[in-house]
């Protein structure tokens, strides 16, 4: 292990909301960018400086069948070209993160999946006193009857919302994120360890990792409030950086 700062990036918990709905190779090349600007930030707030940084990027790369995705394809693609050399003696090494550091030769797969119909959510109707078309029109409440599962409007039609509403969901992200930081803060004791991810879902690896090394760090980025889990990190030696 020749890296001394290890970014492990939420990638698609970190993108803007701007590019979410628009995933091309030049929105994944924006999103890059700024993530791998974010790094280096990080890299000069901690006083690093020195050795080469590894940037891997996580999210939903394979599909149940084991085949990678387009997103994945389009990222390793712009990963292939991406400037290795940060100074004359410092250099990147990005990739997208398909396996555990541990069992590099283990791609884990179906981690984006399908499901049908709505997550479990909760209609709260009471804003629609404020509908322009009156309390008693308010379409908010066929969402209730769409929660059932039928249209509110006719009932008797035979299609159901598992018929035509499908979900996507990514699958194993966080808990490989926080499997690699557990390992490196084990096995790589003199490396800086950061996962970058807004999610609170990442915050007991941290505390575990803290255990095992002074160099955990958590990068939050555009979050400006006080998350509710910072003193439990600030108490086990983790780090914080908010850019």
């Amino acid at each position: 292990m020749i890296s001394r700062f290890y970014a492990l990036v939420d990638y698609f918990n970190l993108i803007p909301d701007r590019y979410r709905n628009h995933l091309n190779h030049a929105t994944h090349r924006n999103a890059i960018d700024t993530i791998y600007s974010k790094i280096i930030e990080a890299d000069t707030k901690l006083g690093i400086d020195y050795g080469d940084i590894s940037m891997r990027l996580y999210g939903g790369w394979m599909r149940d069948d084991g085949e990678p995705t387009d997103d994945y394809l389009m990222i390793s693609s712009i990963l292939r070209d991406f400037p290795k050399h940060i100074s004359r003696r410092r250099h990147i090494i990005p990739c997208c993160a398909d396996s555990i550091l541990s069992r590099t030769d283990l791609v884990l797969p179906a981690t984006i999946r399908e499901s049908r119909g709505f997550p479990p959510f909760r209609v709260d109707s009471h804003p629609k006193i404020h509908c322009p078309a009156g309390v008693a029109r308010c379409p908010v409440e066929d969402l209730n009857s769409w929660k059932r599962g039928r249209c509110p409007h006719h009932p008797s039609c035979a299609t159901r919302v598992d018929d035509v509403i499908v979900s996507t969901r990514q699958k194993l992200v966080d808990s490989m994120m926080v499997a690699d930081q557990i390992y490196l803060s084990r096995e790589a004791m003199d490396a800086w360890v950061a996962i970058f991810s807004n999610d609170d879902d990442v915050v007991p690896g941290l505390m575990v990792a803290a255990h095992y090394s002074r160099q955990v760090v958590l990068v939050r980025i555009g979050r400006r409030n006080v998350c509710l889990y910072d003193s439990f990190l600030e108490d086990v030696g983790t780090k914080i950086l908010n850019l």
